[in-house]
């Protein structure tokens, strides 16, 4: 059997702003959410308060909000600089950033870029500082 891809785990200040902006930008909906764990999640993750779970389509986020994020910013799990959500037309893209601009994040999005194969691609960022792609890919781009 394959190995799949499951989820994303996201550290969070905040499970219910962030689960809403990933709601408001992709379109996520909410799966299930968690308040007890077992000793072994408590060991891994000191602070555990809630994991919440969203989904679509092929992909599922766990947005984790921990008692002190103080010592689980971002930038202290340098293994995840981004991860990235493709669309199936142009439009969407363009949808899907303007849905991110509208949530008035700290950080806005970055224009729309083209590269020379004509892949189209911008970076959100979520209210924890997590940054993520939109990609769309034409049908006749090389490579991909």
């Amino acid at each position: 059997m394959p190995v799949t891809f499951h989820h994303v785990a996201a550290v969070t200040r905040d499970a219910e702003a962030s689960a809403e902006w990933y709601r408001q930008v992709f379109e996520l909906r909410p799966n299930w959410t968690l308040e007890t764990f077992a000793q072994l999640t408590l060991d891994r993750l000191p602070g555990l308060k809630r994991i919440d779970e969203l989904v679509t389509t092929g992909f599922r986020i766990h947005l984790m909000e921990m008692a002190n994020t103080e010592a689980a910013r971002p930038a202290d799990f340098a293994l995840f600089q981004h991860a990235c959500f493709a669309v199936d037309t142009a439009e969407e893209l363009e949808r899907v950033r303007d849905r991110a601009a509208a949530t008035g994040s700290a950080v806005p999005p970055t224009e729309i870029i083209t590269d020379d194969d004509g892949v189209r691609s911008c970076y959100l960022t979520d209210p924890d500082g997590l940054e993520w792609e939109v990609t769309w890919i034409p049908a006749d781009a090389d490579g991909r």
